[in-house]
């Protein structure tokens, strides 16, 4: 799966759903937005990036882990932070 996985462009993903997303009540230090749930870590250096049964983790230095879920599961994941980046980099054209 790591053939098609882009770590800067999850970072992005994660700092989007920081910004746009809301806190969650239920869970201390989560963030949701779009269906993606954020977690970061107190120091900010790990974060866990959830959707639907996916769960990826980027630590320091960008090394990752993906839990749960299939192939299909993982590919999904990745549309859907492609999508999510789009609409940002939309929503920045419009206000520039």
């Amino acid at each position: 799966m790591d053939e098609l996985f882009d770590s800067q462009q999850v970072l992005r993903a994660a700092e989007i759903i920081r910004r746009e997303g809301e806190v969650a009540r239920d869970a201390e230090g989560e963030v949701r937005f779009r269906g993606f749930t954020l977690e970061l870590s107190p120091d900010e250096y790990t974060i866990c990036l959830k959707w639907r049964s996916m769960r990826l983790h980027v630590f320091f230095h960008n090394r990752f882990q993906f839990e749960g879920g299939s192939r299909r599961d993982f590919e999904n994941m990745m549309q859907a932070i492609d999508a999510l980046l789009r609409e940002d980099d939309f929503a920045l054209a419009e206000q520039g």
